[in-house]
């Protein structure tokens, strides 16, 4: 049975992978049919998301500002600072999940300048 608890597990681990580039337990944490809406993109292929986020941006002092974790969805706010160009972005995600991987996210970044 889903819990609030198995969920923040979860979610932990898919932030943890994409930050570490540990690209298998990324793909782990997601269903084989997704929808990954991104604004700009959205993916629907697990394993193109994967690969999208292997050639990604690089981020740094990555830091979650607040969490909301229910049965089967949970929304998370964090934010960190783009190696590449120095610009700090804070990042929303609401995600679904089903059968204890995440199915959907609704993602939106917002750029706050640089952040040294």
């Amino acid at each position: 049975m889903p819990s609030a608890t198995a969920t923040e597990h979860l979610i932990a681990r898919y932030v943890r992978s994409w930050q570490e580039g540990d690209l298998s337990a990324l793909r782990a944490c997601l269903a084989d049919e997704i929808r990954f809406d991104w604004g700009i993109e959205t993916y629907t292929d697990p394993d193109v998301f994967v690969a999208a986020s292997a050639s990604g941006i690089e981020w740094r002092d990555v830091v979650m500002l607040a969490a909301m974790y229910g049965a089967n969805d949970a929304s998370i706010i964090y934010e960190g600072v783009n190696v590449t160009d120095g610009v700090r972005v804070r990042t929303a995600e609401y995600l679904v999940l089903e059968g204890g991987v995440i199915r959907e996210a609704v993602v939106v970044f917002s750029e706050f300048g640089d952040a040294d």
